[in-house]
């Protein structure tokens, strides 16, 4: 899935931006880091601690993203809008804009 179809519309524009910009910096940092290395470990330790990496962004992408497989979309889309239109809620009640109730 590419990111920009997760986006919704209004707001499409800048998140795909951000994930662009994202994108583009961490190409930057592997391209930077790349030669020195495989000069300091080897190309196998180079390509091995890149899979590190990527498996370790993965697990926390992973379980990040539990959490929103048990709220449907049009939930999250609503609980933004509530803490849009107001920004102030009172905290020692607990009925923030994040409630697993309002869902």
């Amino acid at each position: 899935m590419l990111y920009n179809e997760v986006f919704p519309t209004r707001i499409r524009a800048r998140a795909t931006a951000v994930c662009t910009a994202i994108n583009y910096g961490a190409n930057t940092i592997v391209g930077a880091s790349f030669l020195p290395l495989v000069s300091g470990v080897g190309l196998g330790g180079t390509y091995a601690l890149y899979a590190v990496l990527c498996f370790t962004g993965f697990v926390f992408v992973d379980n990040l993203g539990a959490f929103s497989r048990i709220v449907l979309y049009a939930h999250i889309v609503l609980c933004f809008a509530r803490r849009s239109v107001s920004s102030t809620f009172d905290r020692s009640r607990g009925d923030g804009p994040f409630q697993l109730t309002d869902v």
